[in-house]
């Protein structure tokens, strides 16, 4: 019974680091297998998000939606700008039309700030993206 007492304590005296990143970049699959094998990420949640349509479905209407992935990561393993780094990696950042073989508005990229800590970093790595390819236009937008 010590043990257990002792192990709950343990469990319950464990600082969460958790916290939650969301991605959209073209097809919600598609973003979940860029981050499934990245130590750090804790579950990957897939969904529509960023329209006014309220209970949008996958089979449904989801107009004005982006498919999006909810990342549930410890930031004492990965960082918030190593997410984004990733991001920015899987995805085409100047197409305005969806992405890859993915058209349409809910295939379109985005990256959804949940802080002010999350929406200046996101904006910093934008803004480097957009310095490494001055020849083309990102179109990426940065919610919150």
């Amino acid at each position: 019974m010590r043990i257990v007492g002792l192990c709950l304590l343990l469990l319950l005296a464990k600082p969460v680091l958790a916290d939650t990143a969301i991605f959209a970049g073209g097809c919600f699959w598609c973003v979940e297998a860029a981050y499934q094998e990245v130590d750090g990420v804790e579950g990957a949640v897939s969904g529509f998000t960023g329209g006014e349509l309220e209970n949008p479905t996958y089979k449904g209407n989801h107009e004005g939606h982006y498919e999006a992935v909810k990342l549930t990561y410890d930031h004492s393993i990965i960082s918030y700008e190593k997410l984004l780094e990733i991001f920015w990696h899987n995805l085409d950042p100047f197409d305005d039309g969806g992405q890859f073989c993915d058209r349409g508005f809910s295939y379109k990229s985005a990256n959804f700030t949940n802080s002010d800590e999350q929406l200046a970093a996101a904006e910093q790595s934008k803004a480097s993206v957009i310095a490494q390819f001055q020849m083309q236009s990102v179109v990426t937008p940065i919610r919150g």
